[in-house]
C-alpha cells in the first residue's frame, strides 16, 4: 500500500543531498561573522530605551471632555441671523446682495429709485443667484423684496392679501411698475 502512495504523490526517492549544499553555505557565513568579531544575537525582546510617558493633554481637550456630557451651557453665544437692507442701484451692488446671501444673511432689497431697465436686470441677477444658491425670494411690495439663504424660510402670514405671488409674477409686475 505504501508503494501506491509513493507512486501517487511522487514517492520518496528524492535526492536530499541538494538541500545539504545550502546548509554548508549557511555554516560558512556564520563562521565568517565569528571571524570578524560579530556575535550571534538571540534577538530577544529588551526593554525600550525611552519609557513611554503619558501625553500631556491640552487645556482645551480636557475642557471638551468635561463638557461632552449632557449638560448644555446656557451662557454660550448662539449664531445670530443678520438682516441687511440694501438699495442696489447697479449690477455691482446686486452682486453684493448675492454675496451677503451666500454668507447666510437675509437681504431686503429696495429698487424704487432705480431706472426701470436697470431694475429689471438687478431683479433678474438677484433672483437667478438666489436660485443657484438654493435661496428664497419673497416680494414685500411691487419694488421691495426679500432674498434669504436656503437655511432661512420666508413665510407670508398676510391674510388680507388676495393672491400669493410667485417669483416670476413678482418680476413681471415689478418690471411693469418700474416703467
Amino acid at each position: 500500500m505504501a508503494g501506491f502512495f509513493q507512486k501517487l504523490f511522487g514517492g520518496s526517492n528524492d535526492n536530499y543531498e541538494e538541500y545539504d549544499e545550502f546548509d554548508d553555505y549557511y555554516n560558512e557565513v556564520d563562521s565568517d561573522y565569528d571571524d570578524l568579531g560579530y556575535s550571534q544575537d538571540n534577538y530577544s525582546y529588551n526593554e525600550p530605551i525611552a519609557k513611554s510617558q503619558p501625553q500631556p493633554q491640552s487645556q482645551l481637550h480636557s475642557e471638551y471632555r468635561r463638557s461632552a456630557g449632557r449638560v448644555v451651557d446656557l451662557n454660550q453665544k448662539s449664531y445670530q441671523q443678520q438682516i441687511v437692507i440694501m438699495e442696489p442701484s447697479n449690477i455691482e451692488s446686486a452682486q453684493q446682495v448675492c454675496d451677503d446671501v451666500r454668507l447666510g444673511k437675509t437681504v431686503i432689497c429696495n429698487i424704487e429709485k432705480i431706472d426701470p431697465k436697470i431694475a429689471q436686470r438687478v431683479i433678474d441677477f438677484i433672483t437667478g443667484a438666489a436660485y443657484a444658491l438654493r435661496g428664497n425670494v419673497m416680494p414685500i411690495s411691487a419694488l421691495i423684496f426679500v432674498v434669504a439663504p436656503g437655511t432661512t424660510s420666508i413665510t407670508n402670514n398676510d391674510s388680507l392679501r388676495e393672491s400669493s405671488d410667485t417669483v416670476e409674477e413678482y418680476v413681471r409686475r415689478a418690471a411693469v411698475q418700474a416703467r
